[in-house]
């Protein structure tokens, strides 16, 4: 998804609404690339699509789901029990990589999964003539 052009996105949310008369219309949303402040792409990560790349997706769900602070998002959710510096995440002394960095690659070079069985064409049976 990461490496599909904003702009081909746009165009299937157009060509969706007119294909079905605009009973389906795609939304696409901008919202800002947290590595790079100033920077807009469309959302395509998270709940909501609020993230256009999976760095951005990994430091939010970092910070959100296991309360890691990290260079994109150092400051905490709460202050509450919190016992060590910011940010928690830092870089490995070996490859200077953050987990973020890490768990970004790895997402960026899994597989997509297959395609669901329900999801695929069913063959049609042929036509049996009466006997």
């Amino acid at each position: 998804m990461e490496a599909i052009a904003d702009q081909t996105l746009l165009d299937l949310a157009h060509t969706q609404c007119a294909y079905t008369h605009g009973q389906i219309c795609g939304q696409a949303v901008f919202v800002p690339i947290v590595e790079a402040p100033g920077q807009t792409g469309v959302g395509r990560f998270g709940w909501k699509d609020q993230h256009a790349s999976l760095l951005s997706f990994s430091g939010d769900a970092y910070l959100n789901e296991m309360g890691i602070t990290s260079r994109l998002f150092p400051t905490e959710v709460t202050t509450l029990c919190n016992t060590v510096s910011e940010p928690n995440n830092t870089p490995d002394p070996v490859d200077g990589l953050e987990d973020i960095d890490h768990f970004t690659r790895f997402m960026r070079a899994s597989k997509a999964p297959p395609a669901m069985s329900c999801f695929r064409p069913i063959p049609r049976p042929e036509r049996i003539e009466s006997l």
